[in-house]
């Protein structure tokens, strides 16, 4: 199976057309949603060669090429830490993650400390997994036609964003 460059996890709206756009501007992309018939009909309705939709959260992950990039675009609080508590069970050194919900600030730190005290515990050095994908907020049109993006944040994949925007 050939891997994907980047991760969609949630395919609400946002999602859904946020994962249209970045394949449409050739990038590879794996989605998946925790209710796996939107992910199934989701992938059912876009007949995109460079997209693949998955149902179990471990095969997502083992379908990105490495270091991993996954992006996240779910609702703020109890969800997004879900997510995040999920996504670091198979997440290992040099991964990202790229938290599109509208986190509050404080939310971000105790997320980057849930990473800190894994690194800690796996006793290995999750390179910037998350200091640049939490350290700052983001603001995305997600529109999938969309040519305009609002960034206040400076992280490792920014050239995706530039290019799809």
């Amino acid at each position: 199976m050939k891997l994907s460059e980047y991760g969609l996890y949630g395919l609400g709206v946002m999602g859904q057309s946020l994962a249209k756009n970045i394949v449409k501007h050739n990038y590879s992309l794996s989605v998946y949603n925790y209710e796996s018939e939107v992910t199934n009909k989701f992938e059912k309705d876009n007949h995109f060669e460079k997209l693949k939709g998955f149902n179990e959260l471990k095969l997502f992950v083992e379908s990105l090429k490495k270091p991993r990039k996954v992006i996240i675009i779910v609702t703020a609080g109890s969800a997004t830490e879900s997510v995040i508590d999920q996504l670091l069970g198979f997440l290992e050194e040099g991964d990202s993650i790229l938290n599109f919900a509208n986190t509050f600030f404080k939310d971000s730190n105790r997320y980057n400390e849930k990473a800190k005290l894994k690194m800690q515990n796996d006793r290995a050095k999750f390179k910037n997994l998350f200091s640049k994908a939490f350290s700052y907020s983001v603001t995305l049109s997600a529109s999938e036609e969309s040519h305009l993006c609002i960034l206040n944040c400076n992280f490792n994949f920014l050239s995706l964003i530039f290019d799809i925007c």
